[in-house]
C-alpha cells in the first residue's frame, strides 16, 4: 500500500532568504549558501539541493518537482529524497507554513531554559558586541591597504628574519631576560602592549573582510571562562564563492601577529636592558606564543580551524570527521558495515580526516582538563568542586553517553565477529583490571645514605699540627686523623697542673703541722676543684687529636688545610663513610604508611648509574615530616617531591603528608662501590590487593574531605 506523502503540496521558501554562489566541493561539484537574515545563519546546500529551489513552483507535489528536475538537467531524484529536503527547511523554519499560535508557543517551551542551566553552558564563552565597525572600515580601508602591499609584507619577512637570526645566536639571552612589570606602571604598559597587539589582530580580520565585501556587523569582546578576548563578526565570509578569499580573512590575524612578533623580536635584540626592551620580548613571546599554540591550532574553533576547512575544501570540518572516525571505529572496532558518510572521498582524505578527529579528541580532553582544574581552583571551595564537577559532566561524561547512544542505535547492525569479540575481550580486560582487586606495586621516592658515616669537626680554637691522612684513605676505628695544639690551652693545662700541684703540698703541710688541722677540709675541697679543672683541661687537650669513630672511607676531606693554619671550633674538616653497608630514606605518602611493614623486602631502583638493589625494611617512623633533608628530592630544586620554601637557606618545606622509611640495602645484592650518597632512587614494595577504582574513588575522598575543611 503507497504511503502518504508529508506535503500533498510542496510549500514555498521564504521570500527573505537569500543564496549566494559558494565555492567548489573536491570533486568539483558546486556548492551554495542559503542565509536566514533572521537568524543570521548561514545553510550550505548542494548543487541537487539548488536545483530544487530554483525549479519549485507553487502547488507542486514532490513527484512534480522530482520530474522537472529530471527533465531539465542530469540530476535524478526521488520524490523520498524531496520529502526529507522539505522536512529538514521545515524544521530549520525556511519555508511559508502557516503556524499556529500553540506552534510558536511550544516551539518556545523547548527552547526556553533555565537560568542556572543557561549559566552553566555559557559561562565558559560569552560574547559582548560593543561596536559596530563597518562604516568606519569602509571610510579607512584605503589608508591601511599600503600596509598590506608586496613591497611592505618584503619588508616583514626581512625583519623577521634579521630578527631571528638575532636572537638565535642570543638563544640564552632571550629566554632570561629579565621584564620589567614587576611595578604598577609596567603592569599597565604591559597590558596596553598586548591590547594592542590583540586590537591589530581584529581589526586585520575585518579589513581583509572588508577589502572583499562583506559587511562586518560587530566587534567586541568575549569571556572564556571570565577571561577576556576580543572578537571580530565576520560569519557573512559564508558569502564568498573563493576559498582563497575564506582563508585570507581567517589568516589575516596569525599574518598580523606573525609581522608584530617578526619586528618585537627585532626590536628587542636592538634595544637596550629597560623596559623598551622588556616590553618588546613579552610583545614578541606573546605573539609567537599565541600564533604558534593557539590562533594556528585547527583543534579549536579558532582561525587555524577554519585555515584548515578552505586548505581542505570541506565545510563543516569537524562534525564531518568526527561523523568519518565514527564510521572508521564502527567498522575496525566493531566490525558494522556501514555506507561512508562522505562521498568521493579519496582514502587519504578519510584518513587525514580521521587523524584530525582523533588529534581534536586528545586536545580538547587535555584542554578540557585544565579548564575543570583552573575552575576548581580559581573559584571558591564549595562552587569550585560543583563547576569541576559539571564540566566533568559536560565534556568527559556527555559526549561518552553520546557515542554510547550512536551505538546502541547500530545495534540492529551488530553481529558475531572477530573485531567484535576482539573489542569486547580488551573492555572486560580493562574492566577486570581496573575494578577487580589485584595485587599492585608501590613505588615511594627516596635517596641513598650511608648507614654508618662520621663528620669531622676542629674541636678548639687551635692550629694544626700533624694531618695523617689524605681523601680517600681507608681509615681503621681510633685511628688518629689531625693533629691540633692550642697555646692558650697548653698554658691553662699547665697552670691548672701547677696549681694542683700547689694545692697538693698545702694539703701535706696542714697535715703534718700542728695546730694547721681545721684546714684540711678546706684544702680537700680546693684539691677536688684543681682535679676536676685539671681533668677537663686534659680531656680538652685530647680532643685535639681527632680520631676515627668508625672504620670506613674517607670521602669527603678539605685538602685546602695545611700545617699552622688556625681553625674556629666547629668547622667541617670531612667525613668518613662506610662503604659497605647503605640504606636509602624513603618519603611514604600517609595513603601508604600502614602498608609498609618492618621487616618487609624491598626492591630499591637507582637512577644513575641505573642498577637494581635488594632491600629490607628497617622501620618507619610513627610521625609525619615536615622536611626535606635532601635537597635533590625537591620540587623546587627539580626533584620528585613537592615541596615550598619557607625561608632562604632552610631546608624545604613538604607539601603533603609523608612519614620517613629506613631501608637497609642487602650487602649481597650488588656492587655496593658504586653507591655514594645522595643518589636519587625510587623503593618499590608489595602492596595489598585493591582496585584501581577503590585508589581512585579514596582519592576522591581525601580531596572532598581536604577541601571541605572536615
Amino acid at each position: 500500500m503507497a504511503t502518504q506523502p508529508l506535503f500533498p503540496t510542496l510549500p514555498l521558501f521564504r521570500k527573505d532568504l537569500k543564496l549566494y554562489r559558494g565555492p567548489n566541493d573536491p570533486d568539483g561539484s558546486p556548492t551554495y549558501n542559503l542565509l536566514d537574515p533572521l537568524k543570521g545563519q548561514y545553510y550550505k546546500i548542494q548543487w541537487k539541493e539548488s536545483l530544487l529551489l530554483r525549479h519549485l513552483r507553487p502547488g507542486m507535489s514532490a513527484e512534480d518537482l522530482a520530474n522537472r528536475v529530471s527533465f531539465t538537467s542530469s540530476i535524478k531524484v526521488s520524490s523520498e529524497e524531496i520529502e526529507k529536503f522539505f522536512m529538514q527547511a521545515s524544521a530549520l523554519d525556511l519555508v511559508r507554513i502557516a503556524r499556529t499560535s500553540e506552534y510558536f508557543t511550544a516551539l518556545h517551551e523547548r527552547r526556553k531554559v533555565g537560568f542556572w542551566l543557561w549559566l552553566l553552558y555559557h559561562y565558559l564563552y560569552i560574547r559582548i558586541p560593543l561596536l559596530n565597525p563597518d562604516n568606519f572600515l569602509a571610510r579607512t580601508l584605503h589608508y591601511v591597504l599600503p600596509f598590506a602591499s608586496r613591497a611592505a609584507f618584503t619588508l616583514y619577512a626581512i625583519t623577521t628574519l634579521l630578527g631571528l637570526s638575532i636572537v638565535l645566536s642570543r638563544s640564552d639571552q632571550f629566554l632570561h631576560t629579565f621584564t620589567y612589570f614587576f611595578n604598577l606602571q609596567g603592569l599597565i604598559f604591559y597590558a596596553i602592549a598586548i591590547s594592542v597587539v590583540k586590537l591589530i589582530h581584529e581589526f586585520s580580520h575585518a579589513y581583509v573582510a572588508k577589502y572583499y565585501g562583506l559587511h562586518v556587523p560587530t566587534m567586541g569582546v568575549a569571556f572564556i571562562v571570565l577571561w577576556p578576548v576580543l572578537y571580530t563578526d565576520v560569519t557573512d565570509g559564508w558569502k564568498l564563492s573563493k576559498r582563497s578569499q575564506r582563508f585570507a580573512v581567517s589568516f589575516a590575524g596569525i599574518a598580523a601577529e606573525t609581522i608584530v612578533a617578526g619586528m618585537s623580536t627585532l626590536g628587542w635584540a636592538l634595544s637596550q636592558p629597560g623596559l623598551m626592551q622588556s616590553t618588546f620580548f613579552v610583545l614578541a613571546s606573546t605573539s609567537w606564543i599565541s600564533t604558534l599554540l593557539i590562533n594556528i591550532n585547527p583543534a579549536v574553533r579558532f582561525d587555524g580551524y577554519y585555515m584548515l576547512c578552505d586548505l581542505w575544501g570541506i565545510d563543516n570540518l569537524q562534525n564531518r570527521a568526527f561523523a568519518v572516525a565514527r564510521w572508521k571505529y564502527f567498522d575496525w572496532f566493531l566490525g558494522i558495515k556501514t555506507p561512508c558518510p562522505e562521498e568521493g572521498f579519496s582514502p587519504q582524505r578519510l584518513n587525514w580526516m580521521a587523524i584530525f578527529s582523533v588529534y581534536t579528541w586528545i586536545y580538547r580532553f587535555l584542554l578540557y582538563t585544565a579548564i575543570a582544574v583552573f575552575v576548581y581552583y580559581e573559584f571558591t571551595k564549595a562552587l569550585g568542586i560543583l563547576l569541576f564537577i559539571a564540566e566533568i559532566a559536560i565534556f568527559f561524561v556527555w559526549p561518552v553517553v553520546s557515542e554510547a547512544k550512536e551505538i546502541y542505535m547500530a545495534r540492529s547492525l551488530l553481529h558475531w565477529n572477530p573485531r567484535l569479540i576482539l573489542t569486547l575481550t580488551a573492555i572486560s580486560l580493562f574492566a577486570a583490571w581496573f575494578i577487580l582487586p589485584l595485587p599492585h606495586k608501590i613505588d615511594f621516592d627516596a635517596v641513598v645514605m650511608p648507614s654508618k658515616y662520621q663528620v669531622l669537626y676542629s674541636p678548639e680554637l687551635a692550629y694544626i699540627s700533624q694531618i695523617h691522612v689524605k681523601r680517600d684513605d681507608h681509615i681503621e676505628q681510633g685511628q688518629p686523623l689531625i693533629e691540633f695544639s692550642s697555646k692558650s690551652l697548653l698554658k691553662d693545662l699547665l697552670g691548672a697542673r701547677a696549681s694542683k700541684e700547689m694545692i697538693e703540698k698545702q694539703l701535706l703541710y696542714v697535715r703534718t703541722v700542728e695546730g694547721q688541722e681545721s684546714h684540711i677540709g678546706q684544702k680537700q675541697a680546693e684539691l677536688a676543684q684543681a682535679n676536676a679543672s685539671l681533668s677537663a683541661y686534659e680531656k680538652r687537650q685530647n680532643r685535639l687529636v681527632v680520631h676515627a669513630e668508625i672504620t670506613g672511607t674517607l670521602v669527603v676531606w678539605d685538602d685546602t688545610l695545611r700545617l699552622g693554619q688556625y681553625l674556629p671550633r666547629g668547622q667541617t674538616l670531612g667525613k668518613i663513610v662506610d662503604l659497605t653497608d647503605w640504606e636509602v630514606l624513603a618519603y611514604v605518602p600517609d595513603r601508604y604508611v600502614d602498608s609498609l611493614h618492618p621487616g618487609e623486602r624491598a626492591k630499591i631502583e637507582i637512577s644513575y648509574p641505573f642498577m637494581w638493589l635488594e632491600g629490607l625494611v628497617e622501620k618507619v617512623v610513627p610521625f609525619r615530616s615536615e622536611l626535606v633533608s635532601n635537597p635533590s628530592l625537591a620540587s623546587i630544586y627539580h626533584g620528585p617531591l613537592p615541596s615550598v620554601e619557607i625561608q632562604f637557606g632552610q631546608q624545604p618545606t613538604l607539601m603533603g603528608s609523608y612519614y620517613l622509611a629506613y631501608i637497609r640495602i642487602q650487602s649481597g645484592s650488588a656492587d655496593l662501590q658504586d653507591l655514594h650518597e645522595g643518589q636519587l632512587a625510587v623503593v618499590r614494595v608489595r602492596g595489598p590487593w585493591r582496585s584501581k577504582l577503590g585508589e581512585l574513588m579514596d582519592a576522591i575522598v581525601r580531596i572532598f574531605l581536604r577541601e571541605s575543611s572536615l
